[in-house]
């Protein structure tokens, strides 16, 4: 070690040697990389580091409250995307942003299950309306209630889906408060409220619509991990496969499961939006119980269509 003019007599002496040597390399090595770190940054944690820098001087500057501070910084601290990918997407030509898009949206919307049977031009173009949101934990996706837009298919994480209502969570937008997250995390309180689980890459929900329902009737709620979805609007997707009945049919199939679970009152309003007297019955006008009977004869007809 040194100049040379000193080497080790004993073994114990040439495995300190050794020893000194190889943390010497590591430590040098190791002073030498944050250097370079300093002076050359990475790009992506560099503007991810100034957009977090901004977001905190947001806060301060409008005295928004320290419990609600938190959420928005760990919002963006667990957000991936350190771009805006939708400005990305939209300054693409058309072809181009139609295989990106495939590429990003094809594995989860074929878990689904009701895309398989699609042509490849028109499975493009459904993967053309989709866009991916990101969401922290316990974030809410949609209340009760809400205007309903979107339709979203699960790419990553768990979702609950609950009849649940609160009347303090109407107050707020993003919070889910004690009671729902005790019936999310107490298996027994879920099977009593009649929670339903998304958590397989492509599980469906929001399908409501596609079927011109224009309120939620479900809170949507994601769990204690952060949730990647992919949402398409209801209408458009309705409007682009208007000419694939078989895939109309799957998506209403997977509504009417969820709403046999409906209170009557609910099961009437979302029946008459949907404008399918056929599934009502003539007395109260809520959900037939012999529904996929109905079902079985509409697919007959798409069958003799097609």
């Amino acid at each position: 070690v040194g100049f040379g003019d000193m080497s080790p007599s004993s073994l114990t002496s040439v495995v300190i040697a050794i020893f000194g040597m190889s943390l010497g390399g590591f430590t040098f090595s190791w002073i030498i990389s944050n250097i370079f770190a300093v002076m050359n940054p990475d790009p992506q944690k560099k503007f991810h580091a100034e957009r977090l820098n901004w977001v905190m001087a947001f806060l301060k500057s409008n005295q928004i409250p320290k419990s609600t501070a938190s959420r928005v910084k760990a919002f963006f601290s667990s957000k991936p995307d350190s771009f805006d990918e939708k400005k990305l997407m939209a300054s693409l030509p058309g072809e181009l942003r139609m295989e990106i898009c495939f590429m990003m949206f094809r594995d989860t919307l074929i878990a689904s299950g009701l895309l398989n049977t699609i042509e490849e031009r028109v499975f493009k173009e459904v993967c053309l309306l989709g866009s991916t949101d990101f969401l922290t934990p316990w974030e809410l996706i949609y209340r009760k209630k809400d205007h309903a837009g979107d339709v979203f298919f699960l790419a990553e994480g768990c979702v609950y889906l609950s009849d649940y209502v609160s009347s303090k969570c109407l107050a707020r937008n993003t919070v889910v408060d004690k009671k729902l997250k005790y019936m999310v995390s107490n298996t027994s309180a879920a099977a009593k409220n009649q929670l339903t689980i998304c958590s397989k890459v492509g599980d469906m929900f929001g399908e409501e619509t596609v079927f011109g329902v224009t309120q939620r009737q479900q809170w949507a709620i994601a769990t204690s991990k952060p949730v990647r979805l992919i949402s398409i609007n209801g209408r458009a997707l309705k409007s682009l496969l208007d000419s694939v009945p078989k895939f109309l049919s799957s998506i209403l199939e997977s509504l009417l499961k969820k709403m046999e679970a409906y209170d009557r009152k609910t099961q009437q309003y979302m029946l008459c939006e949907m404008d399918m007297p056929e599934l009502q019955t003539a007395e109260t006008g809520e959900l037939r119980a012999d529904y996929e009977d109905v079902l079985e004869e509409r697919r007959e007809m798409d069958h003799q269509v097609e």
